[in-house]
């Protein structure tokens, strides 16, 4: 391994874990503050719960990834997607662990986990990681704009196929 390899490793490691950590904890906070708002379980409180819940981690993802390309101009495109899958899976499972041990511990306001959120969280964190590159890589503008469409485009696509 190069030691161009070991540095953008050791920035990735490094960025997955404090990002990671950062959506946990904004996740559980979103968790108490959701509750006092919005006390009740209906599918509109359900939908904002969601709704900012991923706008956390579009926030997170894309900052950091921004972070990660302006430390290393020079990174590979799949470390930084993979960066972006790894914060989101990361940031998930501790939240979902946190929940588990709330649980545990008999407080009142945690939900059970949802393990099978997982999955969703990463698969959101790869089109997230591949919009931001798209915008942090390509240089022309147009392009850029054709791209991502295409890849919103896809991604309805394939939402309404398989739902």
């Amino acid at each position: 391994m190069s030691k161009v390899d070991q540095v953008d490793n050791k920035v990735l490691g490094k960025t997955i874990l404090m990002a990671g950590i950062a959506i946990a904890v904004l996740l559980v906070i979103w968790e108490v503050v959701h509750l006092k708002l919005l006390p009740g379980t209906d599918s509109w409180a359900k939908g904002v719960k969601t709704a900012v819940s991923l706008l956390v981690f579009w926030l997170v993802i894309t900052s950091s990834l921004r972070a990660m390309n302006k430390m290393r101009k020079e990174m590979d495109w799949f470390k930084l997607i993979g960066g972006g899958v790894g914060i989101a899976t990361l940031g998930i499972v501790l939240f979902l662990v946190t929940l588990q041990f709330l649980n545990w511990l008999e407080v009142g306001w945690a939900e059970k986990p949802n393990y099978g959120l997982i999955g969703f969280y990463a698969g959101g964190a790869f089109i997230v990681s591949l919009l931001s590159l798209i915008n942090l890589r390509v240089e022309s503008k147009m392009i850029g704009n054709v791209l991502e469409f295409l890849v919103i485009a896809l991604v309805v696509y394939l939402f309404f196929k398989f739902s």
